[in-house]
């Protein structure tokens, strides 16, 4: 199955504490209301252990730990998407789940748009991985990922992307792009809103004030 073509991208993506394999990880969102068929192979898994350099020409450079794994998900209608799987520093780690995300189809890519009526899809998807995950933050949002809730600008892996480090504040200061975002009650205990939705564990902050416009072409 070919990686997806163009742009933009809708992502929904979310941020883990390393305490599980990948592949216990991937059972799980396998295992969803929402269908997800998955195109995983051991080598795959395998490539993510080694890693690679960051600078093939240096032996001291730090290494890179991420792979592609091809989705279908089967939303209202069924879609393909490409989840990154990333290693931000110790411990922790960035799932991206990419859309094609214009709101146009392009069926000579075999890649179907996504129309205004259909963000709430994504959303519900998002809830779902949190309830069966419990990941600590995640969003929805146009070409943009979870790290984004960050206090930093540094390429990761770094220590800054810790998850012990990520604070209900920096996710609120850095959640402008985002459609809807889910946090962990472990960081979100001291944020107090009547816009958000109680979840079982965490809770939903939709549409924040400067949602991101998606293209069309």
């Amino acid at each position: 199955m070919d990686r997806l073509q163009g742009g933009p991208f809708l992502e929904i993506s979310f941020l883990m504490f390393e305490s599980e394999s990948i592949q216990v990880i991937l059972d799980k969102l396998c295992d969803l209301p929402i269908k997800i068929e998955m195109h995983m192979t051991t080598d795959l898994l395998q490539a993510f252990h080694k890693g690679y350099l960051y600078d093939e020409q240096d032996s001291n450079s730090k290494r890179i730990h991420q792979i592609c794994v091809r989705l279908n998900v089967h939303t209202s209608r069924t879609r393909r998407s490409d989840l990154y799987i990333q290693r931000i520093a110790n411990n922790s780690l960035c799932f991206s789940m990419c859309f094609y995300g214009s709101s146009a189809d392009v069926p000579e890519w075999n890649q179907i748009g996504i129309k205004d009526s259909e963000l709430d899809e994504f959303t519900a998807l998002l809830v779902q991985i949190f309830e069966k995950l419990e990941f600590v933050a995640g969003g929805v949002a146009i070409e943009q990922d979870a790290t984004f809730m960050f206090d930093s600008n540094l390429e990761y892996p770094h220590q800054e992307y810790e998850l012990t480090q990520l604070t209900i504040q920096s996710v609120l200061r850095n959640m402008n792009s985002f459609y809807s975002i889910v946090v962990n009650k472990d960081i979100s205990k001291d944020y107090n809103s009547k816009q958000v939705e109680l979840l079982n564990k965490g809770i939903l902050i939709r549409d924040s004030l400067h949602s991101t416009e998606r293209s069309n072409t």
